[in-house]
């Protein structure tokens, strides 16, 4: 009984873990989504190296490797364009790690924009177009939520 509730309390601790890395990857990723969306393209390039850090600390997932170039290549870029058409990849290949990560402690909306063929993540449903700022600000939609 002792063993068993230490690999219980043990597997608790890794999905608590797991949780708190998957968020703060999340958390970061959406200060860059909203820097782009107001089209701050130095605080853009910030989050983005924090969120490079993020992914560097977290231990191994399915696709870090290319999430983390990903984010690599987001925090060397300085202005605003570069920013914008690096981060559909990063978008992507974060829904991909993310849709189906059972720690994740929030709703998504994965959420696409038709003008740029491009996506991106969000907490809320209300589309904040990131490729456009304030020219297109609600162009796009919703395609897939992760509850």
């Amino acid at each position: 009984m002792k063993k068993l509730f230490i690999a219980i309390a043990g597997l608790l601790l890794v999905v608590n873990a797991g949780a708190q890395n998957a968020d703060s990857i999340l958390n970061h990723y959406i200060k860059l989504k909203e820097a782009l969306v107001t089209a701050h393209a130095s605080p853009a390039t910030t989050y983005a190296g924090q969120l490079a850090s993020a992914i560097r600390s977290t231990p191994a997932f399915a696709g870090q490797v290319h999430l983390q170039k990903a984010a690599d290549k987001l925090a060397a870029s300085t202005a605003l364009d570069p920013l914008r058409n690096a981060f559909n990849e990063l978008s992507t290949l974060l829904w991909d790690a993310v849709k189906g990560n059972q720690t994740v402690s929030r709703p998504l909306y994965y959420q696409y924009c038709p003008m740029k063929k491009s996506y991106w993540i969000s907490f809320e449903k209300t589309i904040r177009n990131p490729y456009y700022g304030a020219a297109m600000l609600s162009c796009g939609k919703v395609v897939e939520t992760k509850d």
